[in-house]
C-alpha cells in the first residue's frame, strides 16, 4: 500500500503551429488536483474561482520579478 502523499502532475499542452505565438490561439493548461481537493473543487469554474481571489490577495510582485 503505498501511503505518500500524491504529487501534483501538470501537463502544458499549447496549440501553436508557427515559430511566433498566435494571440488568437486558445492555450489550455491542465492541471490534475488531489482526490480531496477535486471532491471540494469539483467543476473547473470552481477552481477558477479559487486560483483568482488567491492571485488577488497575492502582493503584486515588482518590476521585473516573476512569481
Amino acid at each position: 500500500m503505498n501511503l505518500q502523499t500524491p504529487k501534483m502532475s501538470f501537463c502544458r499542452s499549447t496549440a501553436w503551429t508557427t515559430k511566433k505565438p498566435n494571440p488568437t490561439v486558445l492555450q489550455i493548461v491542465v492541471v490534475v488536483l488531489d482526490e480531496d481537493i477535486a471532491r471540494i473543487l469539483s467543476k473547473p469554474e470552481a477552481v477558477n474561482k479559487v486560483l483568482r481571489a488567491l492571485i488577488e490577495a497575492m502582493p503584486q510582485p515588482s518590476s521585473g520579478e516573476t512569481v
